[in-house]
């Protein structure tokens, strides 16, 4: 854990420009390195299960030589991140407008300890009117023999059969102030209704200026019938109106209804389908005695969730980082400009007990209940992404997927050869040719 704690060190440097260039590479791919060391791992336990290393390797990406970005989650961004593994598949995209974006799907068979890749699954045309327009990742909804994906620009889900065939469109038409912008909506489908439940999501680019503009965001969910595609929003009134219900994530819970998990708030909401406030949990009892109240206490639009992860319809698993930043909001001046004094007056620095850089505090809430079952640490749980970022310019990164009831983790890491120009920049170039790695772990008995 020595290494850790220098790599806080490390993390001011490469903030701060202090250091050189030449040690910057040199302890990025001290960090790489580390990284690398869970493949050495032979046993891992969490919760009430012990883990045995099952299989690594390189990540067999075969032709596809830019794995752009892995698809896993419903929703994502620098702050925490919702993977589904109970209810779909494994899903990644990869590729860019210019090139076109294709859709695969990973399989992992623990019991042999490896990976395969179906090739192609969704091919989106790179012209005409059901092209992809931006290279940004989009919301895909998992429904059996089709995805529902978002056109953020067109306000529209296409919907495209696993075969690569186009279905259907379903326009969202114009969207309400109260409803956000679409590239701020996310989704879930309800199955047993044949709908969509929409509402204002996490996504961190302008949700600042958007809040000292109209206040506190309330919570509203709309709801879309994929039949009549008929629109009705709900307002949820029985929650605390001085706070800020703006959404990190929205979860189907089956007959239920659906799980609404704010962006800023150490709570899970329980909703009906007619969307009526059924029960909330609160979980800044359990963070307050693992020492992480500051997860949610300093934070004013992000609180870090870390990756939360349905691993069955009744179970739910939360991955908390035990180190962490502050969000990062730009600062305006009166005139709606950046304000670069402010900016470079800003501070980032790390937080939390980094003697456990490594470590998760892991939460298993029963969502059927709407209670938590077990609580503990995960010592092999990965930094979060945004750390990842900020510790390497984006030269290395990682996901821990966490398989249907647990019966597995498995482990992809990321890492290109940095750079001096790409260190400078803080960014890795778009056309490296990065190395991607699995290890899995299967649970003992399996």
């Amino acid at each position: 854990m020595k290494f850790w704690s220098g790599v806080v060190v490390v993390f001011f440097l490469i903030i701060t420009g202090c250091g050189k260039t030449e040690k910057r590479i040199e302890k990025i791919k001290a960090i790489q390195s580390e990284l690398l060391s869970i493949t050495q791992t032979e046993g891992i336990s969490f919760l009430d299960g012990n883990y045995v290393l099952a299989g690594t390797g390189k990540f067999p990406v075969g032709d596809l030589k830019n794995l752009r970005r892995l698809d896993f989650s419903l929703n994502g961004n620098w702050a925490a991140r919702f993977y589904d593994t109970a209810l779909r598949p494994l899903i990644f995209r990869t590729g860019h407008k210019r090139s076109g974006v294709e859709y695969h799907i990973l399989h992992v068979d623990e019991t042999q300890g490896t990976l395969r890749i179906q090739k192609s699954m969704i091919a989106l045309p790179r012209g005409g009117d059901r092209a992809v327009l931006s290279d940004h990742e989009s919301l895909a909804l998992y429904r059996g023999s089709s995805l529902l994906i978002l056109d953020r620009y067109r306000k529209s889900f296409f919907e495209w059969a696993l075969n690569g065939t186009f279905r259907k469109e379903y326009s969202l038409g114009q969207t309400k102030p109260s409803q956000g912008d679409p590239d701020q909506i996310i989704a879930t489908e309800s199955r047993a209704f044949n709908c969509l439940y929409l509402t204002f999501s996490a996504h961190e680019t302008g949700i600042w200026k958007y809040m000292d503009k109209y206040g506190p965001i309330p919570l509203r969910v709309t709801r879309f019938d994929l039949q009549t595609k008929k629109k009705k929003e709900f307002h949820i009134d029985q929650v605390d109106k001085d706070k800020s219900w703006h959404a990190f994530a929205l979860v189907d819970n089956g007959r239920e209804g659906v799980i609404y998990i704010p962006a800023s708030l150490p709570s899970i909401l329980f909703l009906d389908h007619q969307m009526r406030l059924v029960k909330e949990l609160d979980l800044a009892p359990v963070l307050k005695e693992a020492g992480l109240n500051s997860l949610y206490e300093q934070m004013r639009f992000f609180m870090e969730w870390g990756d939360v992860y349905r691993i069955s319809p009744d179970k739910m698993l939360i991955l908390f980082p035990y180190v962490y930043m502050k969000e990062s909001v730009t600062p305006y001046t009166a005139e709606g400009k950046v304000d670069i004094k402010k900016m470079n007056e800003a501070d980032s620095r790390i937080y939390g007990d980094t003697e456990k850089w490594r470590a998760r505090f892991a939460v298993l809430v029963d969502t059927k209940k709407g209670a938590v079952l077990r609580n503990g640490d995960l010592e092999e749980g990965l930094p979060t992404h945004k750390m990842f970022w900020a510790l390497t310019s984006g030269f290395a990164d990682g996901e821990l997927i966490v398989g249907p009831d647990a019966d597995y983790l498995l482990y992809l890491l990321k890492n290109s050869e940095p750079t001096a120009e790409g260190v400078k920049r803080s960014w890795a170039p778009r056309d490296d040719s990065p190395t991607y790695t699995y290890v899995l772990f299967k649970r003992k008995g399996q």
